[in-house]
């Protein structure tokens, strides 16, 4: 079959003299606004999704580690603090007693707070450290009532040496639980500090720190302790930068050497420390 090429190109050129050409664009140009209109607000509409589950993943963290601090502080004034009365006034019968820890919880999935690294990024290697603390506070406090019971008898029968042996025992528990408040009082002010600035979508400024008076009046100079006050420094130092003329230019001049830093591994490759292999030492 025989194909008349010459024809066949006279009656397409015959074709496309005939096309608007500007109602085509404009067909396609609103096509392509429609489209990029439809995906940019479903794209808004998925980060609104996000943005809203992450506020509230953390109010229920938040919430969690508040109640967590007010339990514990509860727990050391109505427990702890009267055994330490107990055991000054060598009160057998007070100091065996069978004690319950405090009602709190540490066991979560920390994976699921991943986010809080774009706020700051000590939130988790703190909040790993609690979990840690806890978690060998929980084992110390085992340890120390199973030989609390087999040293009681020893008690009765006035063995002074056990008792004090047992009374350092509970103040290194004693000391080590009140450290752990501390911790959860300044992640709880950093909990605050975070709400302040990422996730009050309903511009509270009544959001006052109410245990700060607690834990002053259960842990006395809890609040002078320079090596927390160094961590809360630090963490401060990290908060993710405001939104502001010259963090964006700072912003953008470190994607600018990234991107620059990128293009020269590209071609060069990285950098690769030289080993000196004469067996001579470098001045």
């Amino acid at each position: 079959m025989n194909f008349d090429i010459e024809n066949l190109v006279i009656k397409i050129g015959e074709a496309l003299t005939k096309v608007n050409w500007l109602d085509a664009c404009v067909t396609f140009v609103s096509v392509f606004l429609g489209a990029l209109f439809a995906y940019k607000f479903g794209l808004k509409l998925e980060m609104r999704k996000a943005n809203r589950q992450m506020r509230g993943d953390f109010c229920t963290l938040s919430t969690q580690f508040h109640l967590n601090l007010e339990n514990m502080l509860d727990y050391k004034k109505n427990i702890l603090d009267k055994l330490i009365i107990a055991y000054k006034n060598e009160k057998v019968e007070a100091i065996s007693t069978i004690i319950r820890g405090p009602m709190v919880s540490f066991s979560f999935n920390i994976d699921k707070y991943i986010f809080l690294n774009d706020c700051n990024r000590c939130f988790i290697p703190k909040i790993k450290i609690i979990q840690s603390t806890y978690d060998t506070l929980n084992l110390l406090w085992t340890t120390y009532t199973e030989q609390l019971f087999s040293a009681k008898p020893l008690y009765q029968q006035g063995n002074k040496s056990i008792f004090n042996d047992m009374y350092k025992k509970f103040l290194f528990n004693y000391n080590l639980y009140n450290q752990l408040c501390i911790r959860l009082y300044y992640l709880e002010k950093h909990f605050n500090e975070c709400y302040k600035r990422f996730f009050n979508v309903y511009y509270y400024d009544d959001n006052e720190d109410e245990s700060e008076i607690k834990i002053e009046k259960y842990i006395p100079d809890a609040l002078q302790n320079k090596e927390f006050i160094k961590i809360s420094e630090f963490f401060d130092q990290n908060w993710r930068p405001d939104c502001t003329l010259i963090e964006v230019i700072k912003y953008h001049y470190r994607k600018f050497k990234y991107h620059l830093k990128g293009i020269k591994i590209y071609f060069f490759g990285r950098s690769k420390i030289k080993i000196n292999c004469g067996g001579k030492n470098n001045e």
